[in-house]
């Protein structure tokens, strides 16, 4: 085998495995500190299905397709672990519960790191995959290599892609369809394009918008565009079987991310459009200077396919004032394939010279390292003094017998032998929290949760009015500052002394005229 080839084959695995040590080496691994609220509401809901041997999430807000991926392993281990004589590792503690706090979440110490785990593995995928969907489009091996590494450095990918949510599974059946789609010669091609296509509707809706870079791209006669509908349909039945069995339940789910999109999730409002191609920017950086010079390469139609998909989602996520940042993780993917190949124009048109194909790597090898720079500082960020201290706290002062209540964004105190349950915001719970004799010995209480609804009272009364029932009925035991402040708390009927209720104040206050 010569120098060359080997190269080839270790290039995939070389990429994998970079991300898997760049973003598990610290730039994704902001657990045990602290948990984020979507993991905790699909967690929940993966474990039930694997509780009641089910396909039906019970959710709609997302495709069904992205609870069963994750569902897989666990059911595996459901039936491999007992034969081997181990525990079954779906069993209590680390099952849902759901019965004070709606879908609060009682995890095993371990539970959310395997989790976390999974996405981990995806998110390494993914970056592999942009390397081998560059290379098949026909990108040189050293443009191709960087574009998978700048995926897997980026913030998009280290911040959401890395965490379990839906954005990773589908921005990875997107980047399969636009491998499959840019050579587009056969109707092979066009088959695994549509199968991807389906695949990645079933995970995240939006990214079903992918079908343009085949269908653009490739469809040359009706037999193909036959394939590549029948198949994108057939998958996108199978991954999300709810449309059939619970329609009414997916048209709900509809309805209501809808809802939420057009204005419904505080701190995380105004100025779509620009807040996505910021996100981009930031994610991507130089790397994006390279896309005009794609245009005049040899894949020009496939790269117009994606811009042209890329164009398109941009402008209907930009109907939404809500936006997140993983909105766009599918399609930072197709965008770096696209980089890749403006890589390869510029090589191509300054005479293939090395100092050339040098030249790009290093606005490549740019982009890689200030998304690597953007991520750590954002991780360092989330561990922060309060999450550190918060935690040592609750480590030295709290019995393995008190029942704790922790909001998104605390800290996260499972594996510190601690009984927790955790919620996506503490006012889900208030029915519960406000009793004078609540089912939980401590609260704890994070801004980075709290604070979205103070930043815009006249919005989010009700969410404060709730805040507010509850801190009337605790007392703060603890604050600690240094990013977002963690409160813990205890109840009032339980305090020996003064009651000390700043938060009561703060929600009080916001909700005075």
């Amino acid at each position: 085998m010569t120098s060359p080839d080997r190269w080839r084959r270790l290039l995939l695995p070389a990429v994998f495995a970079a991300t898997l040590v760049l973003q598990g080496g610290g730039l994704a691994g902001d657990l045990p500190l602290s948990h984020r609220t979507d993991e905790v509401r699909n967690a929940a809901h993966i474990l039930s299905m694997v509780d009641r041997g089910s396909l039906d999430p019970q959710v709609y807000s997302y495709p069904a397709l992205f609870f069963n991926l994750h569902a897989g392993p666990w059911r595996l281990a459901r039936v491999v672990a007992p034969a081997l004589g181990g525990a079954d590792p779906s069993d209590p503690p680390s099952r849902p519960i759901v019965a004070t706090v709606g879908t609060g979440f009682a995890p095993a110490p371990w539970v959310l790191l395997l989790f976390r785990l999974q996405a981990l593995v995806v998110s390494a995928s993914l970056a592999a995959l942009t390397t081998a969907a560059a290379r098949r489009a026909g990108a040189h091996l050293l443009p191709a290599a960087l574009v998978g590494l700048v995926l897997g450095a980026s913030l998009l990918a280290t911040s959401t892609g890395a965490t379990l949510a839906p954005d990773g599974p589908a921005a990875l059946f997107v980047l399969g369809a636009v491998w499959a789609a840019l050579p587009g010669r056969q109707d092979g091609d066009l088959l695994v394009a549509g199968l991807c296509t389906g695949a990645a509707a079933a995970c995240k809706y939006t990214a079903g918008l992918v079908l343009l870079v085949p269908l653009l791209a490739g469809v040359r006669s009706v037999r193909g565009l036959a394939l590549l509908l029948g198949a994108t349909g057939v998958v996108f039945g199978l991954g999300n079987p709810t449309l059939l069995t619970h329609p009414a339940g997916v048209l709900e789910g509809l309805a209501y991310e809808s809802a939420h999109y057009s204005g419904g999730h505080a701190g995380a409002e105004g100025a779509p459009l620009p807040f996505y191609l910021r996100t981009l920017g930031m994610a991507l950086g130089p790397a994006l200077l390279l896309l005009p010079a794609a245009l005049a390469g040899e894949r020009r139609r496939g790269v117009l396919a994606i811009l042209a998909f890329v164009g398109l989602s941009l402008l209907f996520l930009g109907r939404f004032p809500v936006r997140f940042a993983r909105n766009v993780l599918p399609l930072s993917g197709p965008l770096l394939v696209v980089a890749a190949l403006g890589a390869q124009a510029v090589w191509a048109a300054l005479g293939r010279r090395q100092i050339a194909l040098g030249a790009v790597g290093l606005l490549l090898a740019a982009s890689g390292v200030a998304g690597a720079i953007a991520s750590r500082r954002v991780i360092a960020e989330r561990h922060s003094d309060a999450l550190v201290t918060s935690r040592d706290w609750l480590a030295d002062r709290v019995p393995p017998s008190a029942r704790l209540l922790v909001e998104g964004y605390g800290p996260f105190v499972s594996d510190l032998g601690l009984s927790a349950t955790y919620v996506m915001a503490a006012h889900e719970a208030a029915a519960d929290l406000a009793r004078d004799e609540p089912p939980f010995d401590l609260l704890v209480l994070a801004e980075g949760s709290y604070g979205r609804y103070l930043q815009d009272p006249a919005a989010y009364g009700d969410e404060l009015h709730r805040y507010a029932a509850i801190a009337s009925q605790w007392c703060e035991l603890a604050r600690f500052e240094g990013g977002d402040a963690i409160s813990v708390l205890a109840p009032a009927r339980a305090s020996a002394g003064d009651c000390s209720q700043p938060l009561l104040e703060r929600f009080s206050s916001a909700l005075t005229p």
